[in-house]
């Protein structure tokens, strides 16, 4: 799935702090793994997860580069759902649920 909609949560001085989704993170989404995807002129972000059993996905498409240059350097950004008051630690390879 496609997650066209999704924003850069920024501090004071527009470092960046999480990724804010909406209605993404359902009941029993157990994250698994995150890839970059490099595209010509863009760079997409792909979290694979569970759920019920089952595996599945998104993509976030269009990473800005500061998040690209943090994930590639092996760092980590949260991945915030607004709607499902979810969150997960996002680094390449892995993802971890973080209490909200």
């Amino acid at each position: 799935m496609l997650i066209a909609s999704y924003f850069v949560g920024r501090d004071k001085n527009n470092a960046a702090v999480c990724i804010v989704v909406s209605g993404v993170f359902l009941d029993g989404y157990i994250a698994k793994e995150n890839d970059l995807i490099f595209n010509t002129g863009r760079t997409d972000l792909v979290h694979t997860f569970e759920q019920d059993g089952h595996s599945d996905g998104f993509i976030l498409p269009d990473l800005p580069v500061d998040i690209v240059n943090l994930l590639s350097n092996g760092e980590s950004i949260n991945i915030v759902d607004i709607d499902a008051n979810q969150a997960f630690v996002c680094a390449i390879g892995v993802a971890s649920e973080i209490g909200l």
